[in-house]
């Protein structure tokens, strides 16, 4: 046998060698320009910075988004144990709870000292968000303790918000919890977009808009359904397959410890979810054409969708009946409750997007805006009968409207950290501004 030559194989280990450093170099770049940080000075276990986008199924606010939900009785739907969710800017991982919600303590929460305050947070996604960046950032409590009152009061932020979570599942998320015994000193909700862009949403879809958002809601019941036709039994063994896939997936993605090794698993994981949005888009197609009152898990629908001149004032009318339960379910407990109208960039204000940030905020087919657009000042206008019958409404609709700095993160209604640091200021100041007029008594 011929004998290969020392220097053929050292060429051979260099180039390899080349080959290596080069893929790492590019993957390092590649998640330094989805993430802004270092691969290897960036925390690492369940980062999922670089994973999917707003607009793929695994996010929580588009698509089909089962992958990381489950049914529940009374909320609708909640995430699945494996979840994680964190803000873009942030290192810590917010897991589901005993219960589903992400949180860093289990539901009903209970004081150990006489000298708690317990601040819950409900609402969406931008409302999950806003108390994520509460428990790290502080804004509100530290805003809290120049008043007298909390001086020597240890303030426990509770988030309940949950992704596509639209009233009225916060108010029956209050009673439910309130009745499990959860305590609260004071509630704020933060809404108003999805319960215009969703339930506008519903009613396309023939769902009735006081039902949890269909884009979450429709492919659970159908995976929860047992009288499936061959095709559908087909189709969604396929997905229950490639949600497993997925979730082993994304677990060997946050224990990669190499660049190149993370890249791999990222465009793994991309492929997977275009399979699994395919796949639930097609079961979706499958079973709109039979008679959904066959099935064994159904959700009843209209026969065609209501016009606007019926639908948005019933959808704001829903909205406003909700903040009223929550208000009068909370007074009687002597719980000072806040109802936060959210900015959003489809409802016009004073605002001037720079053209960088329209291109990241703005999309003229964006599935939320229709709603958004003919519903929100409908809203608006309905906060004025709110106030008379004694909610506390803070309005923060123009909180971004003298800021030149981008603030929007998508082109659904989420924000970066300089929106979330307004947003979050703004709320704090006016909290602190009606419990100075209007002090605890608790």
């Amino acid at each position: 046998m011929k004998k290969i030559p020392s220097r053929s194989v050292k060429i051979v280990a260099i180039n390899l060698l080349l080959l290596v450093l080069l893929l790492e170099a590019g993957s390092i770049a590649l998640y330094f320009h989805h993430t802004g940080r270092f691969f290897y000075s960036a925390p690492h276990g369940a980062d999922t910075t670089i994973t999917p986008q707003p607009d793929s199924p695994l996010f929580d606010e588009g698509g089909p988004a089962t992958v990381k939900r489950t049914l529940h009785p009374y909320l609708g739907f909640v995430y699945e144990e494996h979840a994680r969710k964190r803000l873009q800017f942030s290192n810590i991982d917010y897991a589901p709870n005993n219960v589903g919600i992400l949180s860093l303590h289990d539901y009903p929460y209970k004081k150990t000292s006489d000298d708690q305050f317990v601040i819950g947070i409900f609402g969406g996604s931008v409302a999950m968000y806003y108390g994520f960046y509460e428990l790290e950032n502080h804004v509100l409590a530290n805003a809290l303790k120049q008043l007298p009152y909390f001086q020597n009061k240890q303030i426990i932020v509770l988030p309940f918000a949950s992704g596509s979570y639209k009233q009225p599942q916060q108010s029956l998320e209050l009673s439910y919890f309130t009745s499990l015994g959860q305590d609260f000193d004071l509630v704020i909700n933060i809404d108003g977009f999805n319960e215009t862009s969703l339930a506008y949403l519903n009613n396309k879809s023939g769902l009735d808009a006081s039902m949890p958002s269909v884009e979450m809601f429709g492919p659970l019941v159908q995976l929860a359904n047992r009288s499936f036709s061959t095709q559908e039994l087909t189709l969604t063994l396929e997905i229950l397959k490639l949600k497993d896939e997925l979730k082993e997936t994304e677990a060997g993605l946050n224990s990669c410890r190499f660049a190149t090794c993370y890249t791999f698993r990222w465009m793994q994981l991309r492929y997977l979810l275009r399979e699994y949005q395919k796949k639930s888009e097609s079961l979706s197609s499958v079973t709109r054409n039979r008679t959904e009152s066959d099935s064994l898990v159904h959700v009843d629908k209209h026969e065609q969708p209501l016009d606007d001149a019926t639908l948005i004032p019933g959808l704001v009318a829903l909205w406003a009946n909700s903040e009223l339960s929550m208000h009068e379910l909370l007074t009687a407990r002597r719980v000072p409750y806040f109802v936060v109208v959210q900015p959003n960039q489809y409802y016009s204000t004073g605002r001037k997007f720079s053209e960088a940030e329209a291109k990241v905020a703005l999309n003229s087919s964006s599935i939320y805006s229709e709603g958004v657009i003919k519903a929100y000042p409908k809203l608006i206008a309905q906060t004025g009968e709110l106030k008379r019958s004694g909610v506390k409404i803070i309005n923060a609709v123009n909180v971004f409207d003298d800021t030149q700095d981008a603030v929007y993160l998508d082109s659904c209604c989420h924000y970066n950290r300089a929106g979330n640091e307004l947003f979050a200021r703004f709320v704090a100041g006016q909290i602190v501004k009606s419990l100075e007029t209007e002090p605890i008594t608790r």
